[in-house]
């Protein structure tokens, strides 16, 4: 697919700012994954715009919009990729990802595994330090594929139908950029329980 990804980054008080622009040159349109589901502690589904999947790999900070990749050793019943949205066909996709500093990980796959390894709880407080950053965007074809909302309070958020097609046609558009001075970021740290 012809799609360009572009980023700015910035540090602000409101935290570390990843603006970035996904722009579609194909002459159809195509689908990116841009929502990021949360339960909020009274029930109520929330998709902010400004979230991300975030991982700490050897130093590098990884903020992803997209289908995640299920690592090896997880069973799912079924995966279930992010809802996304449209990028018309010669249009652009603009978002903002705003993390919190220190920024919390936050990557369901790899919390998974390392409960099912502790048999015990996941939390993010373990205090670490990224000195770059990468930043993956999710985006696929259209093509015998159909997007829907699913959700009446959040019309704009579109289930892709049939799943596997749009994840395994998935196409990741990356940027990568320096942390200096290096960021502040909190962990995963398994606690068993006694």
């Amino acid at each position: 697919m012809n799609v360009t990804l572009s980023c700015t980054v910035a540090r602000t008080p409101r935290g570390l700012e990843l603006s970035y622009v996904a722009t579609n040159s194909e002459p159809s349109d195509i689908g990116v994954f841009n929502w990021i589901e949360w339960l909020r502690p009274d029930g109520t589904l929330a998709f902010p715009s400004s979230s991300a999947y975030v991982e700490l790999t050897r130093e590098q900070l990884l903020v992803s919009k997209r289908a995640l990749a299920v690592p090896e050793g997880l069973r799912m019943a079924a995966y279930v990729p992010p809802p996304a949205s449209v990028i018309p066909a010669g249009g652009r996709f603009e978002e903002c990802i705003v993390l919190a500093v220190p920024v919390l990980v936050l990557q369901p796959f790899r919390a998974a595994l390392l409960r099912g390894r502790i048999a015990g709880e996941v939390v993010a407080d373990q205090p670490a330090q990224a000195r770059s950053l990468r930043l993956e965007v999710g985006v696929f074809p259209l093509a015998g594929a159909s997007l829907s909302a699913n959700h009446p309070a959040h019309p704009e958020v579109l289930a892709v139908s049939p799943p596997h097609l749009a994840v395994s046609r998935q196409q990741v558009l990356s940027f990568e950029a320096p942390l200096d001075p290096p960021l502040e970021v909190l962990d995963y740290r398994g606690v068993p329980w006694p």
